[in-house]
């Protein structure tokens, strides 16, 4: 069980940590308001949003974990499609690398915490401080 929160633990904070990575003008235009969209002339039935998401690992539970996750989000969100990635662990290190090397990152991704120093040097994950309520900060674990 505690391996479990561990790993649960890690997984949480990697997502928190790397959520919009790779800011595209979707992303952006996501991140807004519906009062800062509506007063750009975009309206949330316009266009379709795409989150593009890296989660590191194959193993089938947590693929059918994921794959659950995104499919009860889109379902709640029905304008905003989020395209999942599994990516082998042994290969998760240098895609991300490569990616922040060549701006082409995705817009969340899970990481190992040994990357997160690595990553955060590269410019690769931005704070997510103004993106909740800080109430809400009571809910991380104190070391994310």
């Amino acid at each position: 069980m505690k391996k479990l929160f561990t790993l649960l633990t890690c997984f949480f904070t990697a997502i928190a940590l790397l959520a919009a990575c790779g800011e595209t003008p979707e992303s952006t235009e996501a991140s807004k308001t519906k009062d800062e969209n509506e007063s750009e002339g975009v309206t949330s039935s316009e266009e379709e949003v795409t989150i593009r998401a890296w989660v590191m690992g194959t193993d089938e539970y947590w693929r059918s974990y994921h794959d659950d996750l995104v499919e009860r989000f889109m379902e709640e969100y029905p304008g905003i499609k989020v395209e999942l990635d599994y990516i082998p662990w042994g290969e998760g290190e240098n895609q991300l690398i490569t990616s922040a090397a060549n701006n082409t990152l995705p817009d969340v991704s899970t990481i190992a915490g040994r990357w997160t120093a690595q990553m955060v040097a590269m410019n690769a994950v931005e704070p997510l401080d103004g993106y909740f309520d800080q109430e809400f900060a009571v809910e991380f674990v104190e070391a994310a």
